[in-house]
């Protein structure tokens, strides 16, 4: 990324500081910039931030006071083993490009989270009215590689040369959008073996999946019949919720491996399992941890920095 000469440090309103400083605008499509649409990142949040007093947070330098934007930017776990997120903006009628503050924030398994702050060369709080209905500020997110190539935000923006833009027709944001690069799901697997015992690989996370790894020969009583079906059901807490579904139903008699994923409830805590056969002319039989079910503890989502 080449950068220019950077500007002093600058104060905002809540007492922190951050350094900007000018950047080579989008070149999407010179060979050595590109637009990203597999969801290497993705600009989530961006908005002014509120002083708490019906107004906006500035920061200020020589003279000039900046209103504030500060926002998420969401990268893949691959590309920030090999990249470095940076968030590029120009504003009105000046043609610069300036690089904004960008500072690691949370790291889940499927994607890392950095906040992102604009804090000068924005617009000053002393524009008036007309022209800051016709002002527009260009943001364009990127990852710089280590080769020195960027890839450009385009995951919202179909055009190779469409940047978002903040202005009085959006409330001056950009609000999340689920449907675009959908997070990945914590995931988790519980392995019910033949020697009964049971084996958790990764945590059960509320709002995850759970896939649920079950050995027919824990229920062998009517292991052999054709008609022979395996049901598998759970119970969150502390909700109560119960869910249950067949997870294996034979095939001309030979067993085989039982799966099933669930989705697990954003509220939960807590699930409980257990497991049942039947067949024709067999007894239904159970796998209930001897009337007790099978305990897993479900935990929160991270949200911290890891």
């Amino acid at each position: 990324m080449a950068l220019g000469c950077a500007d002093a440090p600058i104060d905002t309103d809540d007492g922190s500081s951050s350094l900007e400083a000018t950047a080579v605008a989008p070149l999407v499509g010179n060979g050595t910039d590109s637009a990203d649409r597999a969801c290497n990142v993705v600009l989530r949040t961006l908005d002014r931030v509120s002083n708490n007093m019906g107004g906006y947070q500035t920061s200020c330098i020589d003279g000039s006071c900046y209103y504030l934007w500060q926002g998420t930017l969401e990268v893949s776990a691959d590309a920030a083993a090999s990249s470095t997120p940076v968030v590029l903006f120009q504003s009105g009628s000046d043609p610069t490009w300036w690089q904004g503050a960008v500072s690691p924030l949370s790291t889940t398994d499927g994607s890392h989270l950095y906040s992102v702050v604009l804090n000068q060369h924005t617009v000053t709080d002393g524009m008036s009215l007309s022209s800051l209905m016709h002002t527009r500020i260009q943001v364009a997110p990127a990852l710089v590689l280590n080769d020195g190539s960027r890839w450009f935000d385009h995951n919202r923006n179909a055009g190779d040369f469409d940047n978002y833009v903040l202005d009085a027709t959006d409330g001056w944001s950009v609000r999340d959008n689920a449907a675009i690069c959908p997070a990945a799901k914590p995931a988790a697997t519980l392995r019910f073996l033949p020697d009964w015992s049971e084996v958790q690989d990764g945590a059960i996370v509320a709002g995850g999946e759970l896939t649920v790894d079950y050995d027919p020969a824990r229920l062998a009583q009517c292991a052999g019949r054709s008609d022979q079906l395996i049901t598998a059901s759970a119970r969150f807490s502390p909700s109560g919720e119960l869910v249950s579904a067949p997870v294996l139903t034979s095939n001309d008699g030979v067993p085989a491996k039982a799966l099933w994923t669930l989705e697990l409830p954003t509220a939960a805590t807590g699930v409980e399992l257990w497991f049942s056969t039947s067949a024709t002319g067999c007894q239904l039989s159970w796998d209930s941890n001897y009337g007790s079910n099978y305990s897993f503890a479900v935990t929160a989502p991270a949200t911290g920095h890891e």
